[in-house]
């Protein structure tokens, strides 16, 4: 009865008690709400770490998609039916010569011929240069020509 009907709240020891009554519940509070935070954080983590999975998935299923699809023989496939065919000729590199030789012009890899006009001494100079080829610029141009 004296619960019920607030009489020990009059007695002296309830009232020396009270702000440490007060200090608990608040302290009460202050966990129940942070343990409520938490779980709500570790729901929207599993959230976010079901959704990270799910996406990782369509990504490599995507990208084996993709793979596939870009396969050679795939592409062919396609392009058969749009008309266009696959080339069964090797690939082969185009050199400056082949060029010149098709289109019949002159080659382009011989020394230039340089017509002096006098005795002038810068054009004897590079006529000079150019006609002379080191022992390490014919190591250089054979190993080019070999590439």
């Amino acid at each position: 009865m004296t619960i019920l009907g607030g009489n020990f709240l009059l007695k002296e020891k309830f009232s020396k008690q009270f702000p440490f009554i007060v200090v608990v519940t608040v302290l009460l509070m202050i966990i129940i709400g942070n343990t409520y935070i938490a779980e709500e954080r570790t729901r929207e983590i599993a959230k976010t770490t079901k959704e990270l999975n799910d996406l990782h998935v369509e990504y490599i299923q995507l990208k084996s998609a993709i793979m596939q699809a870009s396969k050679q023989s795939v592409l062919s496939a396609g392009l058969r039916e749009c008309g266009l065919k696959e080339s069964i000729d090797p690939i082969r590199r185009i050199n400056t010569t082949d060029i010149t030789q098709a289109a019949g012009l002159p080659d382009v890899s011989e020394e230039p011929t340089i017509a002096s006009a006098g005795s002038n001494d810068a054009t004897e100079n590079q006529e000079s240069s150019l006609g002379k080829e080191t022992g390490n610029d014919s190591v250089t141009n054979e190993n080019s020509n070999k590439l």
